[in-house]
């Protein structure tokens, strides 16, 4: 899971007590200060800064507007978190690439507001015809049908490349991943009874 209504779980990667957590605090810190940068300071105004702690609980914003509603990045996010083991959740405004509602936090004053648009049926169908959305749900049919995730899973990491794969007898998809700062990129490439396929970014996904 990467966003939810209540926002984007930041902290929960955190230290906590003597637990050293996936990212440090300053990792923490550099989140939310590239958050606010990447939403014109929103998404700082909008989270809520809890009494215990010295860091906001969530970011308060759309995943997609953290990301300077850059397409390739996001995909790249939602690519990692459909081909890690586990059941993927997709919160219905990331999948919709949804940015900030920032109406909807004007009239409530609730941060969480910013993350939770009301979306009538025709901005649904519009979102749905989008390139970033078709692309998301790709991922969420390989993920659900393809024959290699009922298989082994590995990976690589190292410097600023990642390389998710799974594999079983006569399937594989392989995630390849460039997470330089300023170059964002991805290859994905699956393999089974029709033969290999490869997809080296958004339009290819979105079909």
């Amino acid at each position: 899971m990467l966003d939810t209504h209540d926002g984007i779980g930041v902290i929960d990667a955190g230290p906590s007590a003597h637990r050293e957590g996936l990212i440090s605090f300053e990792e923490m810190r550099d989140i939310f200060e590239r958050a606010a940068v990447a939403t014109r300071g929103h998404s700082a105004l909008a989270s809520v800064l809890p009494a215990w702690t010295a860091l906001p609980h969530q970011i308060n914003a759309t995943f997609f507007s953290t990301l300077g509603a850059d397409p390739t990045a996001y995909l790249l996010c939602r690519a990692v978190q459909l081909f890690v083991p586990g059941t993927p959740q997709i919160y219905y405004v990331g999948l919709l690439a949804g940015l900030d509602d920032t109406d909807l936090y004007a009239r409530t004053a609730n941060g969480r507001d910013v993350n939770r648009h009301f979306y009538s049926p025709d901005e649904i169908a519009e979102a749905l015809a989008a390139e970033v959305p078709r692309a998301i749900l790709a991922l969420v049919r390989l993920r659900a049908t393809h024959a290699a995730f009922d298989g082994d899973f590995s990976w690589e990491a190292g410097g600023d490349s990642l390389r998710l794969a799974w594999r079983t007898a006569g399937a594989s998809a392989v995630l390849e991943a460039r997470v330089t700062r300023g170059d964002v990129g991805f290859v994905l490439e699956v393999s089974g009874p029709d033969g290999p396929v490869r997809f080296d970014g958004v339009t290819a996904l979105a079909g």
